[in-house]
């Protein structure tokens, strides 16, 4: 695992790993904290700042926010949530997904939700923590609840192959994101079945992520490495831009990430590459509306954007 300061092409530090490192994040507020899973199933907590893992977790292996926690999902059927103790990480099994072999057999004694497939991704409503997003391998999304986790709250008929992506609007916090092997991106409003936009992007779409600077820009990419812009105020069905990665070969596409502060967009690649994607003015005009204004109007201007799709859509 590689992490970049100002220069590109070298890494600042390096954090080492005996497998394959499956997932990586940030601690919102602890910027030197990582946690990262392992594709034998351990998850580790890394500070950046040593050049060892700060806690590693060997108990209750399987893949991957108060007191250091975090929450983890797995091949296994299990979402987990992880507390980091003085000299362990502590964990807690808030899910279980029953799989195809256990259907035939009572359901163990603990008090969990047993859902059928296997979790593929996770996410945490950005002003709710207690409102969980799972993605599952066949297909589903559910909101469950980390307070309350013997019912799902919502299961969300969301498309016809594994889930790859989740994600939740950074401005407007009731709708989120979903991608798809399908070939499918869909846009979704909490609480309604139905997705507010349905996109096909002609390939199976390794990951999609929300733009931090507006409410209805979008970035997907597909696993043949094309990467798709998406404006959802000035065009809901078609993009502002499609581009095919060329690295010296075409570049298979694992995962993509804004930036928090620039237009600027990372791209993994299944053989390690890593591509940084600046966006050009055209893909990110600013509403007519937005020059000048505080940061109060700009929340506004961005809440009234989604605001509109919504009506719009529903209607």
């Amino acid at each position: 695992m590689h992490l970049h300061a100002e220069e590109p092409s070298t890494p600042e530090r390096v954090l080492r790993a005996p497998c394959g490192v499956t997932c990586v994040h940030f601690h919102p507020k602890h910027g030197s904290v990582v946690a990262a899973g392992w594709a034998d199933g351990t998850v580790v907590v890394y500070d950046t700042r040593a050049v060892s893992p700060l806690m590693i977790s060997y108990g209750g292996v399987h893949r991957t926010r108060r007191r250091l926690c975090l929450y983890s999902v797995s091949l296994d059927g299990r979402v987990t949530q992880w507390h980091l103790h003085a000299s362990d990480l502590v964990y807690t099994d808030i899910l279980n997904f029953t799989t195809v072999d256990q259907l035939t057999k009572p359901p163990p004694a603990f008090d969990k939700v047993h859902l059928e497939g296997t979790g593929t991704c996770i996410a945490f409503r950005p002003d709710d923590e207690g409102v969980l997003l799972v993605g599952v391998d066949t297909g589903v999304v559910f909101q469950c609840s980390t307070s309350s986790t013997t019912h799902a709250l919502i299961r969300y008929p969301a498309h016809t192959a594994a889930v790859r992506e989740i994600a939740w609007n950074e401005h407007h916090y009731s709708v989120f994101i979903s991608c798809s092997v399908d070939w499918t991106v869909k846009v979704w409003h909490q609480h309604h079945l139905s997705p507010l936009v349905t996109l096909d992007l002609g390939g199976a779409v390794a990951g999609v992520t929300w733009s931090p600077y507006s409410s209805s820009v979008f970035v997907a990419i597909t696993d043949e490495g094309r990467v798709h812009v998406y404006d959802l105020f000035l065009r809901k069905c078609k993009p502002l831009c499609v581009q095919t990665l060329v690295h010296r070969r075409r570049v298979a596409a694992a995962c993509v990430a804004f930036n928090p502060f620039h237009p600027i967009i990372l791209v993994g690649g299944d053989k390690g590459t890593l591509l940084s994607l600046k966006l050009s003015p055209n893909l990110r005009k600013v509403h007519k509306d937005a020059k000048g204004a505080d940061d109060s109007k700009l929340k506004e201007i961005e809440q009234c954007k989604m605001e509109r799709l919504i009506a719009t859509s529903k209607g």
